[in-house]
């Protein structure tokens, strides 16, 4: 039988787990990749010429931010639009 203390650790450590799985940029970064001079969208792959990222709402900037730093310089253009408060 655990202890409150256990149960207390316990919960604290799936409770974690769960806002990290949806962490915006964590869940770009499980799906989005760069393979040479393409772009791997899960197990889709693409042109990576030229790359225009476009978001909108509360996770965009996280996201955009997260698709820049895997793509780097094959970004070329974008526009993020997120609720005050929130930023890029």
């Amino acid at each position: 039988m655990m202890n409150t203390q256990g149960l207390r650790r316990a919960v604290t450590e799936i409770v974690q787990a769960a806002i990290a799985s949806v962490n915006p940029g964590e869940c770009v970064k499980r799906v989005l990749a760069r393979a040479g001079d393409q772009v791997q969208v899960g197990d889709q792959r693409f042109p990576a010429r030229g790359v225009i990222v476009v978001g909108f709402g509360k996770a965009s900037g996280t996201m955009a931010r997260a698709v820049e730093a895997i793509l780097g310089e094959r970004v070329k253009a974008g526009l993020v639009v997120t609720a005050d408060g929130y930023r890029v």
